[in-house]
């Protein structure tokens, strides 16, 4: 288990004994339990790691145009905003250490970040706000040694819509546990979108938990190209009649890379809808893994709900393994479920080839076109476009181009 010890000796943060004896009582899990089945955890078992126990210096925050708030965070703290005038009393940007911050079926990860979180910073919308213009969250982290526990809260007030765009840069660090809360009201819409390229030896262990409320919708997107394992649980409740959320999550992994999704998407109001979709590559012997739960209880008849997982093996060491699931209590329903694994598809390869495409530009021009869905999925033009670019180079590096004798 980590070593916190190093907690005791900073008196100005508030008291974490609660989370720290929840997370001792909880234990380091293990590959003989059903959520870490395959996964590398283990190895993380023997990291030796410190904490960043004092706030980084401030950044200036600079407001780009056609932007409505910059948000920086480094290390887990708030070190710089700016919110554009236009917006300044629809958009609030706060942060404290939230003690009851949690997330569902908590482990030790979860327990641990709590403790370890130096603050939440939260980013609320008022009510009826439109905010028509991206809300930007910049995270970084430079020291390869740390444990660090990033805490965002989302709020997005009754009959508001807002976007929010997030994009990991400079960071390296050992172990990072960040969480994630998304808060769409009533009749809101909240697209929020990821891009996760961090240092390679990083390893990601990540809760997203997402509320969403009658008539809201809720949109999640989250590319995955960077760490050595990343791993993210995301839940998210429909609690009100007609809500809906969008999930798209990329990621191509190299190398000893492991990506590891898990979901669960609990239909709890009537029509609600829900449509899952992830789609990952992995080239040498690196791994996917995805188990997603689409729980339809009893009292959400009229819902939709559909989950996809698709994945590309680029090399004969490369693995993946899928487990969707269905968990139904009302017929009124309609869901479906797919998952794959498969190489590149010989028919086009054979195609392009026949057509005087070089064998290696097929490939790449295919491993391209599995992502066009999911790329096309982001609402975030800027995660978007840099999604595009970071794989387009990913694979390239994945399959060079070939040497002419």
């Amino acid at each position: 288990m980590f070593d916190t010890s190093l907690l005791e000796t900073f008196e100005s943060w508030p008291d974490r004994s609660e989370a720290l004896k929840l997370a001792e009582e909880s234990g380091f899990p293990d590959t003989s339990s059903e959520q870490w089945r395959y996964s590398p955890i283990s190895e993380l078992a023997a990291l030796t790691v410190e904490l960043v126990t004092q706030r980084p210096e401030p950044v200036s925050a600079q407001l780009e145009q056609g932007c409505a708030a910059v948000i920086h965070i480094d290390s887990g703290w708030l070190v710089g905003s700016e919110v554009a005038q236009q917006y300044s009393d629809q958009i609030e940007v706060v942060a404290s250490y939230d003690a009851a911050a949690t997330c569902q079926e908590p482990d030790y990860f979860a327990h641990m970040s709590r403790a370890i979180a130096p603050e939440t910073v939260t980013i609320s919308v008022k009510d009826s706000a439109a905010v028509a213009e991206p809300i930007t969250i910049v995270t970084s982290a430079n020291k390869a040694t740390t444990l660090i526990a990033p805490s965002l809260r989302v709020r997005v007030g009754r009959g508001a819509s807002a976007h929010f765009e997030m994009v990991s840069t400079d960071i390296d660090c050992a172990v990072m546990l960040p969480t994630l809360h998304l808060e769409a009201g009533q009749d809101s819409i909240v697209d929020f979108a990821a891009i996760q390229n961090v240092g390679r030896s990083t390893n990601i262990i990540g809760r997203v938990t997402g509320n969403v409320e009658q008539s809201a919708t809720l949109n999640y997107a989250a590319v995955g190209l960077g760490a050595q394992y990343a791993r993210q649980r995301v839940d998210i409740n429909l609690t009100g009649r007609g809500s809906s959320t969008r999930v798209v999550v990329p990621s191509l992994g190299s190398q000893t890379q492991v990506s590891d999704a898990r979901l669960f998407v609990n239909h709890i109001g009537p029509d609600t809808t829900s449509d899952l979709h992830f789609k990952n590559a992995v080239a040498d012997s690196a791994g996917s893994i995805y188990t997603g739960l689409i729980h339809i209880h009893p009292e959400a008849s009229g819902s939709n709900a559909v989950q996809s997982n698709r994945n590309i093996k680029l090399g004969e060491e490369a693995w993946a393994w899928s487990v969707p699931n269905l968990e139904i209590e009302n017929n009124d329903v309609r869901c479906a479920h797919a998952s794959t694994v498969n190489t590149i598809d010989e028919e086009q390869n054979f195609y392009l080839q026949s057509r005087g495409v070089a064998p290696r530009d097929a490939e790449r021009l295919i491993v391209k076109g599995f992502y066009n869905e999911a790329l096309a999925r982001i609402q975030s033009t800027t995660v978007r476009q840099k999604a595009t670019a970071g794989i387009a180079g990913k694979i390239l590096e994945i399959l060079p181009e070939e040497e002419i004798a």
